[in-house]
């Protein structure tokens, strides 16, 4: 004998009004994400805000592209990252050693 237990839940067919998210709301808890226009490892084409520059060395934190070299050496000129100068440059090293 095979005895089957089920259960049925009411389910809301038509979202709420009160529920929308609405990431522009006075109050809301994250803030509009603003993606990027472009998904490229290219030169950019122009100086980078710093919001741009901040957004795409997040992006690129992985790998080492033309972006953001552009996205760190507009972050220096802004004074917001101090290269560290204990290091030695890659490029120098590699033709110097």
């Amino acid at each position: 004998m095979l005895l089957a237990v089920g259960c049925i839940w009411p389910r809301d067919h038509a979202p709420r009004p009160d529920r929308l998210y609405r990431p522009n709301r006075p109050g809301s808890r994250s803030p509009a994400v603003r993606w990027p226009t472009e998904w490229s490892c290219a030169q950019p084409d122009r100086p980078f805000t710093l919001t741009e520059a901040h957004t795409w060395m997040r992006l690129h934190r992985d790998h080492d592209c033309p972006r953001k070299r552009t996205a760190f050496a507009a972050l220096v000129a802004a004074g917001r990252i101090h290269p560290d100068s204990t290091r030695r440059n890659t490029i120098w090293s590699e033709n110097n050693d």
